[in-house]
């Protein structure tokens, strides 16, 4: 699958106001099928593919598919019979790709329904023809109650909806997705007929371009005491409590997070990061596809004495959001990570003096020479120690 940063998602994409409007007023032919002298039989075979606004597409969005059959320049009688017509998605990329050609390619497209046939798609009779809904995620149709005929200078207008759930493959580039729409679906053996005996057969391929909304987050963990958290080695990642890290015996952590763009678009605007316990409310300026933002550090600590009081862990979380598209129906991304400390040192009451010893002056330089010394003593556990203190 050819995987790309196109800005132009979708081939052959234009609002449903114009793809009414052009349905409506096709004069032209796409492309003739079969001519011999003065009798022919061309018809014309086109759809347009919509969806949100915008300026691309991601999974779970709902696309409309319009297409039209119509009939053009047949000379020699008057009408044009079309046993079956089909639509084939997640086609494999093949040069002259043709719906007989059409081989899932792994993506998981799900059909939505809503199959509406216009008021041109009648048989012989002058009956609407009716569509069955397709089996499977390979999206494919035939029509249930006989031939679709369509008069000279006339066309038959169909749509349905389908949206891709999810890509093979997601990650940081588009996926395209090449699609199908074909009359007959057996040249051989079922063609296209005018009246006048002419045979035609149509095939149209395009792709639309699905692209990916995600951000990430990884909250890491640092013990100030202990270690250097100006060091890449001394971060971890504690994600859950069986690998909480170690607070220092008063509480303290340092935090930061690692906020990643993992789609395949930049982010429209701001990133906004959310951490209740650390009372973390703001924003940060957004990311293009692929880029990385570390936010905190040695700097940014917090004391868990209060909390450690009461528990043997704490956890606390943060959250980020961005947004990748606006338009008619918004496309947002978030995500969330936490980090684990352990309150173990803060709970288990470790008493520890240190002393330091001070002699002044500190060299001796003749007998009888008087030296005097000092002493002070430090609390460097955590519990409180009280007097009298004694040095021997």
């Amino acid at each position: 699958m050819r995987k790309s940063h196109r800005k132009r998602r979708q081939f052959g994409t234009i609002s449903s106001t114009w793809a009414l409007g052009i349905l409506a007023f096709i004069l032209i032919p796409l492309m003739p099928s079969t001519a011999f002298a003065q009798n022919s039989c061309n018809s014309r075979l086109l759809y347009v593919t919509d969806g949100p606004s915008g300026g691309m597409w991601f999974p779970g969005d709902e696309i409309t598919v319009t297409a039209v059959l119509g009939a053009l320049e047949i000379e020699g009688g008057s009408y044009l019979d079309i046993p079956d017509f089909g639509f084939a998605m997640d086609c494999q990329e093949t040069p002259g790709l043709v719906y007989n050609n059409c081989f899932a390619n792994g993506h998981d497209i799900r059909f939505l329904g809503d199959i509406t046939p216009g008021p041109g798609c009648v048989n012989a009779a002058g009956a609407p023809i009716s569509f069955p809904e397709p089996q499977s995620s390979f999206i494919d149709f035939i029509p249930l109650n006989g031939p679709l005929r369509i008069q000279e200078n006339q066309n038959c207008v169909i749509s349905w909806k389908f949206e891709v759930d999810t890509l093979n493959a997601p990650g940081d580039s588009t996926e395209r997705i090449w699609q199908v729409v074909s009359f007959p679906l057996d040249r051989q053996d079922d063609p296209a007929m005018c009246n006048n005996g002419l045979t035609t057969a149509q095939d149209r391929a395009g792709f639309i371009d699905i692209d990916t909304c995600s951000i990430s987050v990884e909250k890491q963990i640092c013990s100030p005491d202990t270690s250097d958290c100006t060091q890449e080695q001394n971060w971890y990642n504690a994600d859950t409590q069986a690998a909480a890290l170690l607070l220092s015996p008063d509480g303290l952590a340092a935090y930061r997070a690692i906020i990643t763009n993992n789609g395949s678009v930049p982010y429209l605007g701001d990133i906004t990061v959310d951490d209740d316990t650390l009372n973390i409310d703001t924003t940060i300026s957004g990311l293009d596809a692929g880029e990385s933002v570390t936010i905190g550090g040695a700097a940014a600590q917090a004391t868990w004495s209060d909390a450690c009081s009461s528990t043997t862990d704490i956890m606390n979380s943060l959250t980020v959001g961005a947004q990748c598209r606006a338009g008619n129906v918004p496309k947002f991304a978030s995500a969330t990570d936490v980090a684990w400390g352990d309150c173990e040192r803060f709970r288990i009451r470790m008493p520890k003096l240190v002393l330091d010893k001070t002699a002044s002056p500190m060299q001796y330089n003749s007998v009888g020479q008087q030296i005097s010394y000092s002493y002070e003593l430090t609390n460097d556990g955590n519990v409180s120690l009280y007097p009298p203190y004694s040095v021997a």
